[in-house]
């Protein structure tokens, strides 16, 4: 719980967190629970003073929802292993110290039960990383990109390994459910929510109660409902993580809930400024309708452009649905 009221206080205003959020989030976590006693005095503290910063590397070309697929190998190699293959999407990795990755260390073994989990140092030879520009690359040429990784013939010795060999798939699923249930998002939401009502406020006090804007201040209202839903969803988890319970389904019901609100409150923001909602930062044209709210319009492009990603990101909404229903109301696995 102290842990999600300093993540939320920090979010709130602000702060620079993004360089070692995953780590002290998910990884420190999942090193804590799986990882040998040399692992953890030579990760644990790092991360815990923010010296350390890691970048998730699971997806690739043909492993991203069905992640179990991965073709990234890890073969034995004396004392060590030698890594070949390719990561994609790969959010902060340029500026990350290390990579948290799935590799196959047992080509012929049974699907989920071939895969081992590696810190992998991204300094190391036969590490090329390139980014990959995205939407929200196009609405603010200087938003971080998700990056591709190339692994050739890299060599990682056997203490990053984190967890049993061919056990990584069960590493990996306990430390997404750390992963999902960040409360950051919720608090950027209720930003953007507070953001547009005084704007909406500022509307009416110069124009009055016009039909447009009582029309849009319904539409926010149900969204400050479903962000204070969201925040619940999010606090649910802080709280069974504090009872020494591992969340589940739940986090794919926060998950699921806050990103595809993202796209709502994006989505009446655009509606709310029209055109100047789709000004990029540096655009000549940028706060023409009201110099104040310059900035604000100019964020809400590229929230727009970016919110779909995060429904993608960390599993898709649909997997996250499929979660709920077999995990959550116990109904039949499709076929």
């Amino acid at each position: 719980m102290e842990q999600l009221i300093f993540n939320e206080e920090m979010a709130r205003y602000r702060a620079p967190i993004e360089w070692h959020r995953r780590a002290s989030q998910q990884h420190a976590f999942a090193i804590m629970l799986f990882g040998t006693e040399e692992q953890k005095k030579r990760f644990v503290p790092r991360i815990a003073s923010g010296e350390l910063s890691i970048a998730n590397c699971m997806s690739e070309p043909e492993a991203g929802s069905d992640l179990a697929n991965v073709q990234t190998t890890a073969l034995r190699d004396g004392d060590g292993y030698v890594l070949n293959g390719r990561k994609r999407w790969n959010s902060g990795a340029h500026y990350s110290d290390y990579g948290w990755l799935l590799a196959k260390t047992d080509p012929d073994g049974r699907r989920h039960r071939n895969l081992s989990l590696f810190l992998l140092d991204l300094h190391t030879p036969g590490v090329r990383m390139k980014p990959i520009p995205d939407l929200r690359n196009i609405a603010n040429p200087s938003a971080s990109s998700t990056n591709e990784i190339l692994l050739d013939d890299v060599r990682v010795p056997e203490l990053y390994r984190i967890g049993e060999e061919n056990r990584g798939w069960y590493v990996n699923a306990t430390l997404m459910d750390f992963e999902r249930s960040g409360i950051e998002m919720v608090v950027r939401n209720e930003y953007y929510i507070d953001a547009l009502a005084d704007f909406l406020r500022e509307r009416q006090a110069e124009e009055g109660l016009t039909g447009r804007i009582a029309l849009l201040k319904d539409k926010l209202i149900q969204l400050k409902i479903e962000s204070d839903i969201s925040r619940l969803l999010s606090y649910r988890i802080a709280w069974m993580q504090s009872k020494g319970q591992i969340p589940n389904y739940q986090t794919s019901m926060a998950k699921l809930f806050k990103t595809e609100l993202s796209q709502r409150i994006a989505g009446l923001g655009m509606e709310i400024f029209g055109y100047y909602g789709q000004l990029a930062p540096d655009s000549e044209w940028s706060g023409m309708q009201s110099g104040k709210w310059a900035k604000l319009q100019s964020r809400f492009a590229e929230m727009y452009m970016g919110a779909p990603s995060a429904t993608i990101a960390q599993g898709t909404s649909q997997i996250h649905r499929n979660i709920i229903a077999v995990r959550g109301l116990d109904l039949p696995r499709g076929k």
